[in-house]
């Protein structure tokens, strides 16, 4: 995504805005994997914009068992983070997925 490079100045201020509500859940995740460190069981993390609804975000978070999955959650600095989250950003909808087969076709 480009940011900035529009001629009008209200399309150039509400990219901007734009640039800015997408870079703060970027922030955050940049905030919480230097917080937790080590300490993390994450083991990826996708922020996905939806293209059919700008401004709703999905953060696809990805651990290598259930069981990482459930220590990360008991961290302090994940529950702090998931605070934090639903404090800027409202109402965080989380979804408990079981990955049935991922394709490489790289």
């Amino acid at each position: 995504m480009q940011c900035g490079q529009e001629k009008s100045l209200d399309r150039k201020n509400k990219n901007a805005l734009k640039c800015q509500y997408l870079f703060q859940p970027v922030d955050s995740i940049n905030n919480y994997i230097a917080i937790a460190g080590a300490e993390t069981t994450v083991e990826k993390a996708t922020i996905c914009e939806d293209r059919d609804n700008p401004g709703h975000l999905l953060q696809i978070i990805e651990f290598d068992s259930y069981e990482n999955a459930m220590i990360n959650n008991d961290l302090e600095v994940t529950k702090r983070a998931s605070e934090e989250d639903t404090s800027n950003f409202g109402e965080v909808q989380f979804k408990n997925l079981n990955v049935v087969q991922t394709f490489d076709l790289q």
